[in-house]
């Protein structure tokens, strides 16, 4: 109710166990201190206690309209015009490279917040949605945001989970199956195969550690995004010249030519693209944030200036 009107308000309600008397709490406003206006009405409560933002209280169903009415002009008498608008508190004007991962971490190091102790507030101007605003998860509860000022594009999906994502590359062990069923030839199953497996399960601890926001769990999702893509430069070119076609260099004994057909073919047609997006973007996003961090901890900076 406090949200929606912003006007200092009390509740009051009875569950029958105090017998005639109502039960409240109450939550008040900038100007407005509660614990001491019910103070004035002591001569009309049970009992009260509480601080100048919240507060408790208990008074007795034939004194309610009475505290309604003495609160209400107290109210009046004390209450500004302007205080009934809530005040929009700025702590910093930032710009779109100082949002990441990183300060929310660290601005929670802030917590907990409330009563002399408020949350940090911080501004962006001048920017503008790249994108439509999308709605994810599966009850939509959540928002994906592209936040753009013209310059560059702050993407609010994270690079751990553009990491974690790639979990499914473990997928890659088929080829391993295939060379040692004798259906793929080595040359292209065992490197194709090692490095997807490896890349696969590797995706959660460097996710996990990305997360964490330390400079070496950013290098190490460097290094991992590295080691990803070069895989696939490996599977690529050995798939290119062992298969048959124009680009064909090597004749195995065993044929690749099951990449050419159905089911393989959606490996190189739409697996192999999508991961390289996703290695990409995650590149991306690690490098843009962590240049700033590493310049604050190469100078010994602290993390919040």
């Amino acid at each position: 109710m406090l949200q929606e009107y912003y006007r200092p308000t009390i509740v009051l309600g009875s569950d029958g166990t105090d017998g005639p008397d109502y039960r409240g709490s109450g939550r008040s406003i900038e100007g407005f201190d509660l614990a001491a206006a019910l103070r004035q009405c002591d001569d009309l409560l049970v009992r009260h206690g509480g601080h100048a933002m919240a507060a408790g209280l208990t008074v007795r169903a034939d004194q309610v309209e009475g505290l309604r009415t003495r609160l209400n002009d107290l109210a009046r008498r004390t209450l500004k015009p302007e205080w009934l608008q809530p005040a929009l508190r700025i702590d910093a004007v930032v710009g779109i490279e100082e949002v990441s991962l990183d300060r929310v971490r660290e601005l929670s190091q802030l917590e907990h917040t409330g009563m002399g102790n408020p949350p940090v507030h911080l501004v962006l101007r001048g920017v503008t949605h790249a994108r439509p605003l999308q709605r994810v998860g599966a009850e939509k509860k959540h928002a994906k945001l592209w936040i753009t000022d013209g310059r560059q594009v702050l993407d609010a999906v994270p690079a751990s989970w553009l990491v974690a994502l790639q979990v499914y590359r473990v997928l890659g062990s088929v080829f391993l199956i295939g060379w040692a069923g004798g259906t793929v030839p080595g040359i292209f199953g065992l490197p194709a195969g090692i490095g997807d497996v490896i890349t696969g399960l590797l995706a959660l601890p460097v996710a996990i550690s990305v997360a964490a926001g330390t400079i070496e769990g950013r290098r190490a999702a460097i290094a991992w995004n590295t080691f990803g893509l070069l895989d696939f430069t490996v599977a690529v070119s050995i798939g290119l010249v062992t298969s048959p076609g124009p680009l064909q260099l090597i004749v195995p004994s065993i044929s690749n030519a099951q990449l050419g057909t159905y089911p393989s073919v959606l490996v190189p047609a739409f697996a192999v693209p999508s991961s390289i997006l996703l290695h990409v973007l995650s590149l991306r996003q690690l490098y843009r944030r962590s240049r700033p961090a590493e310049t604050r901890a190469a100078a010994g900076a602290p993390a919040l200036a």
